[in-house]
Protein backbone atom coordinates (compact mmCIF):
# COMPACT_ATOMS: atom_id res chain seq x y z
CA UNK A 1 0.00 0.00 0.00
CA UNK A 2 1.23 3.53 -1.14
CA UNK A 3 1.84 5.97 1.84
CA UNK A 4 3.34 9.27 1.41
CA UNK A 5 4.94 11.80 3.31
CA UNK A 6 5.41 15.87 2.91
CA UNK A 7 7.76 18.18 3.85
CA UNK A 8 8.13 21.82 3.44
CA UNK A 9 10.64 22.70 0.73
CA UNK A 10 11.52 25.49 -1.28
CA UNK A 11 11.30 26.97 -4.51
CA UNK A 12 14.83 25.94 -5.73
CA UNK A 13 13.46 22.69 -5.34
CA UNK A 14 10.81 23.06 -7.89
CA UNK A 15 11.54 25.53 -10.10
CA UNK A 16 13.08 23.56 -12.78
CA UNK A 17 10.12 20.58 -12.93
CA UNK A 18 7.71 23.86 -12.78
CA UNK A 19 8.97 25.07 -15.67
CA UNK A 20 9.01 21.76 -17.71
CA UNK A 21 5.31 21.08 -16.49
CA UNK A 22 3.92 24.20 -17.18
CA UNK A 23 2.70 26.79 -19.85
CA UNK A 24 5.22 30.33 -19.34
CA UNK A 25 2.07 32.28 -19.27
CA UNK A 26 0.90 30.34 -15.64
CA UNK A 27 4.51 30.78 -14.06
CA UNK A 28 5.80 33.52 -12.00
CA UNK A 29 10.02 34.11 -12.92
CA UNK A 30 12.38 32.63 -10.30
CA UNK A 31 13.12 36.05 -8.37
CA UNK A 32 8.79 36.49 -8.29
CA UNK A 33 8.58 33.07 -6.89
CA UNK A 34 11.46 33.69 -3.86
CA UNK A 35 9.61 37.40 -2.78
CA UNK A 36 6.48 35.14 -2.43
CA UNK A 37 7.73 32.93 -0.19
CA UNK A 38 9.32 35.55 1.74
CA UNK A 39 6.62 36.63 2.31
CA UNK A 40 5.28 34.13 5.17
CA UNK A 41 2.27 33.08 3.33
CA UNK A 42 3.44 30.93 0.15
CA UNK A 43 4.82 27.39 0.85
CA UNK A 44 6.69 24.75 -1.35
CA UNK A 45 4.87 21.06 -0.38
CA UNK A 46 7.15 17.95 -1.27
CA UNK A 47 5.85 14.90 -1.57
CA UNK A 48 7.74 11.91 -0.76
CA UNK A 49 7.38 7.85 -1.54
CA UNK A 50 10.90 7.40 -0.35
CA UNK A 51 11.66 9.29 -3.11
CA UNK A 52 10.41 12.69 -4.08
CA UNK A 53 7.11 11.91 -6.30
CA UNK A 54 4.83 15.41 -6.09
CA UNK A 55 5.18 19.07 -5.42
CA UNK A 56 3.01 21.80 -4.46
CA UNK A 57 3.03 25.77 -4.07
CA UNK A 58 0.00 26.63 -1.63
CA UNK A 59 -1.27 30.11 -0.66
CA UNK A 60 -2.06 29.82 3.02
CA UNK A 61 -4.81 32.75 4.08
CA UNK A 62 -3.95 32.75 7.68
CA UNK A 63 -7.05 34.94 8.13
CA UNK A 64 -9.43 32.89 6.44
CA UNK A 65 -7.96 29.77 7.84
CA UNK A 66 -8.28 28.88 3.57
CA UNK A 67 -5.56 27.17 1.13
CA UNK A 68 -4.92 28.10 -2.54
CA UNK A 69 -3.68 25.51 -4.39
CA UNK A 70 -1.43 27.76 -6.85
CA UNK A 71 0.27 24.59 -8.34
CA UNK A 72 0.23 20.77 -8.13
CA UNK A 73 2.10 17.83 -9.82
CA UNK A 74 2.78 14.51 -9.41
CA UNK A 75 6.43 14.07 -11.12
CA UNK A 76 5.82 12.29 -15.00
CA UNK A 77 7.44 8.86 -13.82
CA UNK A 78 5.08 8.25 -10.64
CA UNK A 79 1.43 9.88 -12.76
CA UNK A 80 -1.34 7.13 -13.53
CA UNK A 81 -0.15 5.11 -9.96
CA UNK A 82 -2.23 6.76 -7.61
CA UNK A 83 -0.36 9.23 -5.92
CA UNK A 84 -2.52 12.19 -6.86
CA UNK A 85 -5.23 11.30 -4.95
CA UNK A 86 -2.68 10.55 -1.96
CA UNK A 87 -0.81 13.66 -2.13
CA UNK A 88 -4.03 15.98 -2.38
CA UNK A 89 -5.50 13.95 0.81
CA UNK A 90 -1.88 14.70 2.61
CA UNK A 91 -1.59 18.26 1.80
CA UNK A 92 -5.17 18.53 3.22
CA UNK A 93 -3.58 16.51 6.58
CA UNK A 94 -0.78 18.74 6.45
CA UNK A 95 -2.58 21.95 7.08
CA UNK A 96 -5.29 20.46 9.09
CA UNK A 97 -6.68 21.30 11.84
CA UNK A 98 -5.89 25.20 11.18
CA UNK A 99 -6.69 25.35 7.99
CA UNK A 100 -10.24 24.40 6.79
CA UNK A 101 -10.50 24.10 3.02
CA UNK A 102 -8.61 24.50 -0.10
CA UNK A 103 -9.07 26.65 -3.11
CA UNK A 104 -7.84 25.05 -6.43
CA UNK A 105 -7.69 27.08 -10.18
CA UNK A 106 -8.38 24.39 -13.08
CA UNK A 107 -7.46 24.64 -16.81
CA UNK A 108 -10.99 25.11 -18.74
CA UNK A 109 -10.64 22.27 -21.30
CA UNK A 110 -10.37 23.40 -24.72
CA UNK A 111 -10.69 20.89 -28.16
CA UNK A 112 -8.96 18.10 -28.46
CA UNK A 113 -7.79 18.07 -24.59
CA UNK A 114 -8.92 14.71 -22.74
CA UNK A 115 -6.04 15.10 -20.23
CA UNK A 116 -7.69 18.37 -19.08
CA UNK A 117 -11.27 16.61 -18.28
CA UNK A 118 -9.32 13.73 -16.93
CA UNK A 119 -7.89 16.45 -14.50
CA UNK A 120 -11.24 17.85 -14.07
CA UNK A 121 -13.02 14.48 -13.04
CA UNK A 122 -9.77 13.07 -11.11
CA UNK A 123 -10.78 16.70 -8.63
CA UNK A 124 -14.13 16.08 -8.22
CA UNK A 125 -13.28 12.34 -7.39
CA UNK A 126 -11.44 13.85 -4.46
CA UNK A 127 -14.68 15.85 -3.66
CA UNK A 128 -13.70 19.07 -5.26
CA UNK A 129 -16.40 20.81 -6.58
CA UNK A 130 -16.99 24.10 -9.08
CA UNK A 131 -17.73 27.51 -7.78
CA UNK A 132 -19.83 29.24 -9.49
CA UNK A 133 -17.39 32.40 -9.96
CA UNK A 134 -16.54 33.92 -13.64
CA UNK A 135 -12.87 33.31 -12.84
CA UNK A 136 -9.44 34.43 -14.72
CA UNK A 137 -6.70 33.98 -14.55
CA UNK A 138 -4.33 37.21 -14.16
CA UNK A 139 -1.40 36.80 -16.72
CA UNK A 140 1.30 39.23 -18.36
CA UNK A 141 -0.95 38.93 -22.22
CA UNK A 142 -4.26 39.58 -19.87
CA UNK A 143 -5.71 36.86 -18.24
CA UNK A 144 -7.34 33.13 -19.49
CA UNK A 145 -10.54 31.96 -17.92
CA UNK A 146 -9.92 28.98 -15.20
CA UNK A 147 -12.30 26.75 -12.80
CA UNK A 148 -12.01 28.03 -9.71
CA UNK A 149 -13.47 24.74 -7.53
CA UNK A 150 -12.85 24.00 -3.92
CA UNK A 151 -12.86 21.55 -1.49
CA UNK A 152 -14.03 21.44 2.17
CA UNK A 153 -16.09 20.18 5.20
CA UNK A 154 -17.88 23.40 4.68
CA UNK A 155 -19.54 24.60 1.80
CA UNK A 156 -18.24 28.92 0.48
CA UNK A 157 -20.77 30.88 -0.27
CA UNK A 158 -19.91 33.49 -3.39
CA UNK A 159 -19.15 36.31 -1.60
CA UNK A 160 -16.58 34.46 0.59
CA UNK A 161 -15.02 33.15 -2.62
CA UNK A 162 -14.76 36.97 -4.16
CA UNK A 163 -12.90 37.93 -0.49
CA UNK A 164 -10.55 35.10 -1.18
CA UNK A 165 -9.57 35.93 -4.56
CA UNK A 166 -8.63 39.83 -3.67
CA UNK A 167 -6.74 38.33 -1.03
CA UNK A 168 -5.08 35.77 -3.28
CA UNK A 169 -4.73 38.47 -6.07
CA UNK A 170 -3.19 41.34 -3.96
CA UNK A 171 -0.61 38.53 -2.71
CA UNK A 172 0.27 36.23 -5.56
CA UNK A 173 -0.40 38.64 -8.90
CA UNK A 174 0.85 42.25 -7.56
CA UNK A 175 3.53 41.80 -10.30
CA UNK A 176 0.53 41.93 -12.93
CA UNK A 177 -0.30 45.24 -14.19
CA UNK A 178 -3.79 44.39 -15.21
CA UNK A 179 -4.44 42.74 -12.32
CA UNK A 180 -6.68 45.32 -10.73
CA UNK A 181 -9.01 44.96 -14.33
CA UNK A 182 -9.21 41.32 -13.95
CA UNK A 183 -10.42 41.59 -10.67
CA UNK A 184 -12.72 43.68 -11.73
CA UNK A 185 -14.49 41.58 -14.96
CA UNK A 186 -14.85 38.70 -12.43
CA UNK A 187 -17.11 40.63 -10.51
CA UNK A 188 -19.06 42.14 -13.24
CA UNK A 189 -19.31 39.04 -15.60
CA UNK A 190 -20.25 36.92 -12.58
CA UNK A 191 -24.36 36.73 -12.84
CA UNK A 192 -23.97 37.00 -16.60
CA UNK A 193 -23.00 33.96 -17.12
CA UNK A 194 -25.97 31.62 -16.07
CA UNK A 195 -28.43 30.41 -17.94
CA UNK A 196 -31.52 28.28 -17.40
CA UNK A 197 -32.36 25.30 -19.68
CA UNK A 198 -35.22 24.20 -21.04
CA UNK A 199 -36.52 21.09 -23.68
CA UNK A 200 -39.89 19.81 -24.41
CA UNK A 201 -37.63 16.24 -24.71
CA UNK A 202 -37.11 16.06 -20.99
CA UNK A 203 -39.63 15.72 -18.63
CA UNK A 204 -41.21 19.82 -17.70
CA UNK A 205 -39.68 20.90 -14.41
CA UNK A 206 -42.98 20.81 -12.16
CA UNK A 207 -41.20 23.03 -9.03
CA UNK A 208 -39.18 25.66 -8.19
CA UNK A 209 -36.30 24.43 -10.55
CA UNK A 210 -35.19 24.49 -14.01
CA UNK A 211 -34.20 21.20 -16.24
CA UNK A 212 -30.77 22.30 -16.04
CA UNK A 213 -28.45 25.47 -15.68
CA UNK A 214 -25.04 26.08 -17.03
CA UNK A 215 -22.54 29.04 -15.95
CA UNK A 216 -18.87 29.56 -17.57
CA UNK A 217 -19.77 26.30 -19.78
CA UNK A 218 -20.44 23.42 -17.19
CA UNK A 219 -23.77 21.92 -17.18
CA UNK A 220 -25.54 21.35 -13.82
CA UNK A 221 -28.80 18.61 -14.40
CA UNK A 222 -31.54 18.47 -11.96
CA UNK A 223 -32.49 15.16 -11.30
CA UNK A 224 -34.08 13.31 -13.92
CA UNK A 225 -36.77 9.89 -12.96
CA UNK A 226 -38.65 7.98 -15.49
CA UNK A 227 -41.36 9.96 -16.53
CA UNK A 228 -42.16 9.84 -20.57
CA UNK A 229 -41.74 13.50 -21.87
CA UNK A 230 -44.37 12.68 -24.62
CA UNK A 231 -47.36 12.51 -22.24
CA UNK A 232 -46.44 13.64 -19.18
CA UNK A 233 -46.69 9.68 -17.56
CA UNK A 234 -44.53 7.56 -15.46
CA UNK A 235 -42.94 4.75 -17.44
CA UNK A 236 -44.40 1.65 -15.74
CA UNK A 237 -42.45 -1.49 -15.55
CA UNK A 238 -38.93 -2.53 -13.81
CA UNK A 239 -35.61 -0.69 -12.95
CA UNK A 240 -34.52 -1.71 -16.37
CA UNK A 241 -37.68 0.27 -18.38
CA UNK A 242 -37.61 3.01 -15.66
CA UNK A 243 -33.61 3.54 -15.90
CA UNK A 244 -34.29 3.49 -19.94
CA UNK A 245 -36.22 6.05 -20.12
CA UNK A 246 -34.01 8.33 -17.50
CA UNK A 247 -31.30 7.70 -19.45
CA UNK A 248 -33.02 9.36 -22.45
CA UNK A 249 -34.62 12.66 -20.29
CA UNK A 250 -31.20 13.05 -19.11
CA UNK A 251 -29.50 12.87 -22.33
CA UNK A 252 -32.16 15.43 -23.94
CA UNK A 253 -31.29 18.17 -21.10
CA UNK A 254 -27.96 17.64 -21.67
CA UNK A 255 -28.17 18.31 -25.74
CA UNK A 256 -30.64 21.15 -24.80
CA UNK A 257 -27.70 22.79 -23.09
CA UNK A 258 -25.19 21.88 -25.27
CA UNK A 259 -23.81 18.94 -23.93
CA UNK A 260 -23.87 15.31 -24.31
CA UNK A 261 -23.32 12.25 -22.70
CA UNK A 262 -19.98 12.06 -23.91
CA UNK A 263 -19.01 15.29 -21.98
CA UNK A 264 -20.69 13.59 -18.61
CA UNK A 265 -17.88 14.58 -15.64
CA UNK A 266 -20.13 13.24 -12.80
CA UNK A 267 -23.08 11.31 -12.39
CA UNK A 268 -24.96 11.16 -9.03
CA UNK A 269 -27.69 8.24 -9.48
CA UNK A 270 -30.34 7.03 -6.29
CA UNK A 271 -31.90 3.88 -6.20
CA UNK A 272 -35.03 2.72 -4.20
CA UNK A 273 -33.49 -0.61 -3.94
CA UNK A 274 -29.86 -1.26 -3.80
CA UNK A 275 -30.56 -4.77 -5.16
CA UNK A 276 -31.12 -3.00 -8.69
CA UNK A 277 -27.86 -2.24 -8.55
CA UNK A 278 -26.90 -4.57 -11.16
CA UNK A 279 -29.25 -4.30 -13.54
CA UNK A 280 -29.53 -0.62 -13.12
CA UNK A 281 -25.73 -0.45 -14.15
CA UNK A 282 -26.50 -2.65 -17.10
CA UNK A 283 -28.46 0.37 -18.99
CA UNK A 284 -26.23 3.21 -17.16
CA UNK A 285 -22.81 1.39 -19.12
CA UNK A 286 -25.03 1.57 -22.41
CA UNK A 287 -25.46 5.01 -22.12
CA UNK A 288 -22.21 6.90 -20.33
CA UNK A 289 -19.63 4.91 -22.42
CA UNK A 290 -16.90 7.52 -21.40
CA UNK A 291 -17.62 5.87 -17.82
CA UNK A 292 -17.38 9.88 -16.11
CA UNK A 293 -17.28 9.76 -12.36
CA UNK A 294 -19.73 8.39 -10.20
CA UNK A 295 -21.61 7.94 -7.33
CA UNK A 296 -24.66 5.94 -6.76
CA UNK A 297 -26.43 5.40 -3.61
CA UNK A 298 -30.16 4.27 -2.40
CA UNK A 299 -32.07 5.88 -0.47
CA UNK A 300 -35.59 5.71 1.26
CA UNK A 301 -37.99 7.24 -1.12
CA UNK A 302 -38.14 8.65 -4.69
CA UNK A 303 -40.67 10.96 -6.31
CA UNK A 304 -43.69 9.75 -7.49
CA UNK A 305 -42.35 6.18 -5.58
CA UNK A 306 -40.05 5.62 -9.43
CA UNK A 307 -37.12 3.02 -8.36
CA UNK A 308 -34.36 5.57 -9.89
CA UNK A 309 -33.07 9.04 -10.51
CA UNK A 310 -29.71 10.54 -12.33
CA UNK A 311 -28.21 14.21 -12.32
CA UNK A 312 -25.31 14.67 -14.32
CA UNK A 313 -22.06 17.99 -14.34
CA UNK A 314 -21.16 18.04 -18.07
CA UNK A 315 -18.92 20.11 -19.83
CA UNK A 316 -20.76 22.04 -23.20
CA UNK A 317 -19.41 20.17 -26.28
CA UNK A 318 -18.07 23.52 -27.86
CA UNK A 319 -15.55 23.53 -24.82
CA UNK A 320 -14.36 19.93 -25.46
Amino acid sequence: MKRITTKIGCIDDVYDALVQEFPANELKSYDVFRGLEAGGCYEVVLAFDQEQIGYALVYKSKKKKKLWLDFFAVLPQFQSKGYGALFLNAIMDQYTPEYTGMYLEVEVPGKNQPNQQRRIAFYQRQGVEFLPINYWLPTEEGGFPMYLMYRGDEKVTRQEAYLMIEEVFAYLHKDILDMPHILKKIKLEDESKMKKIHTPLAPAAIGPYSQAVTYNNIIYTSGQIPINPDNSQLVEGDITQQAEQVMKNIKAVLQAAGGSLDTVLKTTCFLKNMDDFEKFNAVYSQYFTNKPARSCVAVKTLPKDVLCEVEAIAIQSDCE
